[in-house]
């Protein structure tokens, strides 16, 4: 028979029972603070929050979820994806939430997904939660959902900005690289590939250093050092070895872009081959070697032979002077007493005509018959015979009488005269004229 208990133990009993409904108040009232605070932060939030039980029911939401759908949080909380959602996208849900929850591993992915201004892209993550105390209400969902429709069409944008890029640059006939500060090369064109034979996977990460020739290492890395901020932009050429062995000649403009540190980021280069220039340019420089060589060569030999002509010259002026000396000598020993004999016999004309051949015989050595008979005055036989008469002192009637013509005969020969000598029209005296010649 079980004892009685005392009032003093039920009195116990009574006031642990009260303790025990104190506490559990406290539980319920922090709790409920707990998930009070937690509503509030998640409702500030513009990320979508959502749980699900292990029956995949919302059981908690967030007010950005809410106006994502375009609907009150009771119209949620209680219904499944197929009740929110088209049935494709549903069914993509949920075999999503029985993967979370049967491996226990979080997910994250991207998806389109329906609300209610339309589908939008969203970044959605998954984890494994439980419910209550030591697991009490069994396995759920947590998902958090990011509106990511602005980085994915700006995403979509740029890829297709550099697919233009890329076709453009592809097409170009120029090689384009771009490459860093130490030559690693981060991007090739086609034309750059189909130039060394080379695939673009197997160029990207090379060295461009590498497909130059070793001598030409020097100058071109001193080239890639000069550049500056100031000074961004180079022009340069230099050899280059494809694969086969072959060189050929490359012109280079750099580009490089800087940090806001003055550091080099990396350096864009359009090339072009310039191995026919190049090729041209030698075979004019060695024409133009030659040529040179060929005039120097030539100069010398016209140089010796000037001098033999001027020797040959001399000679024949050496030569001109001593038949002068003889013609002078032969002259005043034989002709002269000859003359001066015949005039002394002869009437007044021939004496004048004797005087006349004595003094041209005297001038035999003179120039004034060479000076006359030049093309630059274009006189005739005729005429220069009378400018001898006239340069001797003979008058118009003495002239007239000795070639048996009319006195205005040789008046109209001396105004012909002094117009073929250029002085018609000055105040010259002709016979003081013609002995200055």
């Amino acid at each position: 028979m079980v004892p009685k208990a005392t009032y003093e133990e039920l009195e116990q009993k009574v006031k642990e029972l009260n303790e025990k409904v104190a506490t559990y108040k406290r539980q319920t009232l922090t709790t409920q603070n707990r998930f009070v605070f937690s509503k509030t932060m998640l409702d500030a939030t513009p990320d979508l929050f959502v749980i699900k039980d292990q029956n995949y029911v919302y059981q908690a939401i967030n007010s950005a979820f809410c106006d994502f759908l375009g609907k009150q949080e009771k119209e949620i909380i209680g219904k499944t994806d197929f009740d929110l959602f088209p049935h494709d996208e549903a069914e993509k849900y949920r075999k999503e939430d029985i993967k979370v929850i049967e491996s226990g591993q979080s997910q994250i992915q991207d998806e389109h997904v329906t609300g209610k201004d339309g589908m939008k892209f969203l970044q959605v993550a998954k984890r494994l939660v439980f419910w209550g105390e030591e697991a009490e209400f069994g396995k759920g969902v947590l998902c958090s959902v990011r509106d990511v429709s602005d980085r994915k069409q700006a995403e979509d944008e740029l890829r297709l900005s550099e697919e233009r890029y890329r076709t453009v640059v592809d097409s170009q006939a120029e090689l384009i690289c771009r490459s860093k500060s130490d030559c690693t090369l981060t991007f090739v064109n086609d034309a750059y590939c189909r130039y060394f034979h080379m695939n673009r996977s197997d160029l990207l990460g090379k060295k461009f250093i590498e497909l130059i020739p070793e001598e030409e290492h020097e100058r071109v890395l001193r080239h890639f050092s000069s550049f500056s901020p100031e000074q961004p932009i180079h022009t340069h050429e230099h050899k280059v070895k494809l694969p086969s062995g072959e060189i050929r000649w490359q012109q280079w403009t750099n580009r490089a872009i800087f940090d806001e540190n003055g550091h080099i980021v990396e350096v864009q280069d359009v090339g072009r081959d310039i191995t026919e220039r190049k090729q041209t340019e030698e075979e004019l420089l060695k024409a133009k070697n030659e040529l040179e060589f060929q005039i120097e060569k030539r100069t010398t030999e016209l140089a010796r032979k000037n001098i033999a002509l001027k020797e040959i010259l001399d000679q024949i002026e050496l030569e001109k002077k001593q038949m002068s000396e003889r013609v002078r000598a032969n002259v005043d020993k034989l002709l002269l007493p000859i003359i001066k004999k015949l005039t002394g016999k002869s009437s007044h004309l021939d004496k004048g005509y004797l005087e006349m051949l004595e003094k041209n015989i005297k001038n035999l050595t003179a120039s004034f018959g060479i000076n006359l008979g030049s093309n630059h005055f274009n006189l005739t036989t005729k005429e220069i015979e009378i400018c001898n008469l006239i340069k001797e002192g003979f008058t118009g009637k003495e002239i007239a009488t000795m070639h048996n013509l009319s006195f205005k005969t040789i008046a109209s020969h001396r105004y012909n005269i002094r117009k073929k000598l250029g002085i018609s029209s000055k105040k010259i005296n002709l016979a003081s004229y013609l002995r200055s010649l």
